[in-house]
């Protein structure tokens, strides 16, 4: 009789317990102002590729509308989605559609971007704060959704790499300027 090959219990529990390790000290690297504000620019990214994809599976295109409290999504006329996400107390929703900055109110009538179903998008980016900290998603134009790192202002006082010692990027948008002004006054040029 062949004896069948697997792993023990004491094997998996004991990954488990690793895995449980590490994804503690992961988010205890985050800074307590970091967390929600992570955990929103992560759903928001997630959410907005799993719509991606079902706009291109379905054939139909899908709008976002984005108002001051959060976001939701619009089909197609003949379409029914109610799929509805509101930001927690504190974090504060910026939008920008086609580098124009978007007025947001209490709630969106109509969607400011679309999802196609050939993989085209309305070039937007969006932007999360929290306090001093920033996320900030862009699409160009295509289903391609770039995020970047959660920046906060205490930890800013570095020029980033690819940037000069004005703050600036050679022509992209600097993440820096969307905060405030007395902020932006405290920082150190080129150190």
């Amino acid at each position: 009789m062949r004896r069948i090959r697997g792993f023990t219990l004491l094997e998996t529990m004991l990954v488990l317990l690793l895995l449980g390790v590490t994804s503690g000290l992961v988010m205890l690297s985050f800074p307590a102002d970091e967390k929600p504000l992570a955990q929103q620019g992560e759903r928001l990214s997630h959410w907005l590729n799993a719509l991606a994809e079902r706009a291109e599976r379905e054939g139909v295109r899908y709008g976002v509308a984005f108002d001051d409290g959060g976001w939701r999504s619009v089909a197609e006329a003949g379409r029914e989605s109610r799929e509805q996400y509101a930001l927690p107390d504190g974090v504060a929703l910026r939008l920008s559609v086609e580098g124009q900055t978007v007025a947001l109110a209490a709630e969106a009538a109509l969607p400011q971007v679309w999802l196609y179903p050939g993989g085209e998008t309305t070039a937007f980016s969006v932007e999360l704060s929290q306090g001093k900290c920033l996320w900030r998603l862009q699409a160009p134009g295509y289903f391609v959704f770039e995020t970047t790192d959660i920046r906060c202002d205490d930890a800013e006082n570095e020029t980033p790499a690819g940037h000069d010692a004005a703050g600036s990027d050679g022509g992209h948008d600097d993440l820096r300027h969307r905060l405030s002004g007395a902020d932006q006054q405290h920082r150190r040029p080129g150190a």
